[in-house]
């Protein structure tokens, strides 16, 4: 990254991520690039101006002592979108086709065949249809799944685009619960969002449902989601992401044998596997940020999430 920048600019790394050696090492800085960014690390960085997320979220950055000081936000919606959609399609496959069953039943010498469902026909609801969601939507549409969604703004164009028999507003949520053999999350962490998914939610959902988390661990009330796994009332569930990260062992998915559980890695890896466009698109966001350019996926203040830039994200999933 450092060879990308401009004449002038400079790349500082901080040898570790605790926050005590963050604060020791912002002080001088104008940007900075990173995740877990608090209201400490932010006020002892008295020249800072900008902050770019290295991902789509920004619930763990401290939004309000941000703007507070007047600091831009941004994040990189879309740079990992393909990465996370291919995660959430793995996931989604192998609950259907009870991979995570087999190889545990096999390593006790266990041959019994299992339940395993035709993805054709089924119907993938949408909690969010961001960047991800689109890629998402897009893969499916070649295995013969009804597709339904909901987002914020409902837009006809992205409905046509994506080929779903429905796109909804929030005002739909309850119906896509109802509909939905598989339902994904992939809606931003807010302050509305935050445990949108718990017991009553749960029990709209159809008996022998799918549930698959690949956005955060906070929309999804675990205790609830486990007593729903543990009846029956969902056939299974695959998480990415937890309450509280990294899980710990006494989180109530661990040891259910209808869950996948991955340790929040849907979005890839940072350096040095980063894709040379995520690479490019951060280092131009910051460029434009601190030499008065106009950077794209800035965080909305209020909404406590970013416009998404919606031709650059459409453009790459053609």
């Amino acid at each position: 990254m450092a060879e990308q920048l401009p004449e002038g600019f400079k790349l500082k790394i901080s040898p570790a991520l605790d926050e005590k050696t963050v604060c020791e090492y912002v002080g001088d800085v104008d940007a900075i690039l990173g995740f877990r960014i608090t209201r400490r690390i932010i006020e002892s960085a008295p020249k800072l101006r900008f902050i770019q997320a290295l991902g789509t979220g920004v619930d763990d950055i401290d939004l309000d002592a941000a703007f507070e000081r007047g600091v831009m936000v941004c994040n990189s919606v879309g740079e990992n979108a393909v990465e996370v959609s291919e995660h959430a399609m793995a996931l989604m496959l192998a609950l259907a086709k009870n991979l995570h069953k087999y190889q545990r039943n096999l390593a006790s010498g266990n041959v019994q065949r299992l339940r395993q469902l035709m993805l054709k026909g089924k119907t993938l609801g949408i909690i969010g249809l961001g960047s991800v969601g689109m890629e998402v939507a897009k893969r499916v549409r070649p295995l013969g799944m009804r597709v339904i969604a909901i987002r914020r703004h409902p837009r006809d164009d992205l409905k046509e685009k994506f080929g779903l028999e429905f796109l909804g507003g929030p005002g739909d949520f309850d119906y896509i619960l109802r509909e939905s053999d598989f339902l994904l999350l992939s809606a931003v962490l807010t302050k509305e969002t935050k445990g949108m998914i718990g017991e009553r939610q749960l029990s709209l959902m159809k008996d022998g449902a799918y549930l698959i988390n690949i956005a955060r661990g906070g929309l999804v009330d675990e205790t609830a989601l486990s007593a729903a796994l543990r009846r029956g009332k969902l056939a299974g569930a695959a998480l990415d992401v937890f309450q509280l990260e990294p899980i710990t062992p006494d989180n109530p998915l661990i040891g259910l044998e209808n869950v996948i559980l991955t340790p929040h890695v849907a979005g890839g890896a940072w350096p040095p596997q980063a894709t040379p466009k995520r690479v490019e698109f951060i280092v131009s966001n910051i460029i434009k940020a601190l030499t008065g350019g106009k950077p794209d996926n800035v965080v909305d203040p209020v909404l406590g999430y970013a416009h998404t830039s919606f031709s650059r994200v459409l453009d790459s999933s053609n």
